[in-house]
């Protein structure tokens, strides 16, 4: 089944369901209203989905993974919930608007060349992930940078929100970055962090607050020096 792609048009409609065989999406941008379920093949067809109910909880979820091109959220209030056991892919801009999007136990992964663009107090609630080849300079990923000054190969770059990494020692920002880079000695690299001061400050004062460095678990950390 396809839209009808003439002149990129839009389409609005309440419920998607894909049950079976494959759906290609319209070109154009498509609105939803209501819930995604995709239990087949949903082909993004270059074109751009967007949650944009005016209140409420909109669902995300299905037994397949969906790739989409872009999708924003342009919410009045309310949620768009990642449902179910699978994740999604966003090959080429993930924009909130308005509205949050909450992955749940799932994961957000944008594309190689994919951007984030996220609204204060509104910003992807989970884990979101991305695999970048920066070489020797800037890898940019969930408002955040890293240059390297020498080549780190091809890097796993992990931004998690709404959770204290460290709940029983000191208090932290609720957000947290995992950097798995394939080369990862004599990098000499600079990481600029950023939070959301609206929903990740945790009760903190940001003058006190320090950049830290732990390994997997987690049970101990060292200060990275820096300035806030």
């Amino acid at each position: 089944v396809s839209f009808n792609n003439a002149a990129n048009q839009a389409v609005t409609i309440n419920n998607l369901t894909v049950n079976a065989g494959t759906l290609t999406s319209t070109s154009g941008t498509l609105t939803l209203n209501g819930n995604f379920q995709n239990n087949s093949t949903f082909t993004h067809n270059s074109g751009t989905v967007t949650f944009a109910n005016a209140s409420g909880l909109q669902t995300l979820n299905g037994s397949s993974v969906t790739t989409f091109n872009n999708l924003t959220l342009n919410k009045a209030s309310g949620n768009v919930s990642l449902s179910g056991s699978n994740g999604i892919t966003v090959n080429g801009a993930l924009t909130v608007t308005s509205g949050t999007l909450v992955t749940n136990a799932n994961t957000v992964t944008l594309g190689s060349s994919a951007t984030l663009s996220e609204t204060f107090g509104q910003t992807v609630l989970g884990n979101i992930t991305t695999t970048r080849s920066p070489g020797v300079g800037t890898l940019t990923f969930g408002n955040s940078n890293i240059v390297f000054g020498a080549d780190p190969g091809s890097t796993v770059v992990t931004r998690v929100t709404g959770t204290d990494i460290a709940p029983n020692a000191s208090p932290a920002v609720l957000r947290y970055f995992d950097i798995a880079p394939t080369t990862n000695t004599g990098l000499n690299a600079t990481f600029n962090f950023t939070y959301d001061n609206a929903t990740e400050i945790n009760g903190l004062t940001a003058a006190s607050l320090g950049l830290f460095r732990g390994i997997s678990p987690y049970t101990s950390f060292e200060d990275m020096g820096g300035s806030v």
